[in-house]
């Protein structure tokens, strides 16, 4: 579906990231011919925080909201950090 993005919300940090974007993916019309509920639309959503600990090292803050397209399965809620450093 789409995401927006910018510089960090913290003044002073023009080098720190912040965005948040979602996606949906619908299912198929091929797939109501198949027995049982096994599929659905799949929904999610992502937030990250980009902080620029130097300029060649950058820590993530990451969380994403999923509501899965497979009937059998809940909502998942996924939390990350990621560091990048360039040599």
């Amino acid at each position: 579906m789409g995401g927006v993005g910018g510089r960090g919300l913290i003044p002073n940090r023009p080098h720190d990231r912040v965005g948040v974007g979602m996606y949906w993916l619908k299912e198929s019309g091929d797939l109501d011919a198949q027995p049982g509920e096994l599929f659905d639309d799949e929904l999610g959503i992502e937030a990250f925080y980009n902080v620029a600990l130097t300029a060649s090292m950058h820590l993530t803050f990451d969380v994403q909201w999923i509501d899965q397209g497979l009937a059998a399965n809940s909502d998942a809620t996924v939390l990350g950090l990621r560091l990048f450093t360039a040599f």
